[in-house]
């Protein structure tokens, strides 16, 4: 599919910066989903870098209550093991006005991310079709979510792997533990897409990705092509 939508990156002077405008431009979309449908989807990654942003969402004034929340991916460990994606959102961001927000994880407790996928497609399946606001990290080899190049389930069809399916087993990083991720297909179907970033190798791959170089072959440029929605990249050195 070609992308008719526009992406554009916005260039900051530094973390704090980057965190408190991805916060309100976010908030905002929250805002205007709430009062167009009565309710609001948000869906936000894990790792280090995001954390700044969530815990300033976290004081946004919002009807939190109205707004339910997941993650892009997660890697299949416990709340008490340090790489929780779940832990880190509950500890940044369901905190201050953001309690309220209902909360859908993606580890389950089972035994693989392969024996939870149908656990976490039954609770995901409560969300609308679409995402109201999809919130994306990127990887310096050009990952988003747990969607590595060279996974067995990557590259994928922007539709998905089948029909109704929301998340994939991934491997990630060799030695780590197994990950769940959002498919290609759930995370472009939204209505916003925000992409955090930091440093100058990330900013070289996006721009080459623009530019039609080998970069568009990973998935990040997966997802600028086929994104039916307006892309933003947030940037900072």
């Amino acid at each position: 599919m070609s992308n008719t939508m526009t992406s554009a990156l916005a260039v900051f002077p530094d973390a704090t910066t980057l965190a408190e405008s991805a916060a309100s431009l976010v908030a905002d979309s929250l805002s205007d989903a709430v009062s167009v449908r009565g309710w609001a989807s948000l869906v936000v990654p894990g790792g280090r870098t995001p954390a700044q942003f969530l815990s300033c969402l976290s004081t946004a004034v919002l009807p939190w209550d109205r707004v339910s929340v997941t993650l892009t991916d997660e890697r299949w460990v416990g709340l008490d093991d340090a790489g929780s994606n779940e832990a880190m959102v509950r500890r940044n961001l369901l905190t201050a006005f953001a309690r309220r927000a209902q909360l859908v994880p993606l580890y389950t407790g089972e035994s693989s991310p392969a024996e939870g996928i149908a656990s976490v497609d039954r609770a995901l399946g409560a969300f609308d079709d679409a995402f109201d606001m999809v919130v994306l990290g990127m990887g310096e080899d050009g990952h988003i979510a747990s969607l590595f190049p060279g996974e067995p389930t990557w590259p994928q069809p922007a539709e998905g792997i089948a029909a109704g399916q929301f998340c994939v087993p991934a491997i990630g990083i060799p030695g780590g533990p197994e990950r769940i991720s959002l498919t290609l297909g759930r995370l472009v179907n939204a209505r916003s897409i925000v992409v955090l970033a930091t440093g100058e190798s990330k900013r070289r791959l996006w721009e080459d990705m623009e530019a039609g170089g080998p970069s568009a072959s990973l998935p990040i440029g997966a997802l600028q092509a086929s994104v039916r929605c307006p892309l933003t990249v947030l940037w900072c050195p």
